[in-house]
């Protein structure tokens, strides 16, 4: 229910039939405040480690979509700076498995 909250304008294009699309880009990222600037800092994350909710915004997508099995998952990952690119990927790709098990 919490990304309800935080992405109206997701669950809106839900609503309007946005879901019907094959291809959703996912990307993930760490976001926190810097107070000395008054801004957000927005970095790179392994896909599922991020702020950005991933795993709600995918089960949102496969309860709506008219042919769930049809999904397809474009993927752009953006290394921490202190991660390797090919943990990072591990990480990423064990993330999409598990999704990939609760969607059966």
């Amino acid at each position: 229910m919490g990304i309800r909250r935080c992405l109206p304008g997701c669950i809106r294009c839900l609503g309007w039939g946005c879901c019907y699309q094959l291809g959703t880009h996912f990307k993930d990222r760490f976001v926190h405040p810097d107070l000395r600037e008054l801004k957000f800092v927005i970095e790179g994350a392994p896909l599922g480690d991020g702020d950005v909710g991933l795993k709600e915004i995918y089960c949102i997508l496969l309860e709506h979509h008219p042919a769930p099995e049809k999904l397809v998952m474009h993927w752009e990952m953006v290394p921490p700076k202190d991660m390797d690119p090919y943990d990072c990927l591990e990480r990423s790709w064990e993330f999409v498995k598990g999704l990939q098990e609760r969607a059966r």
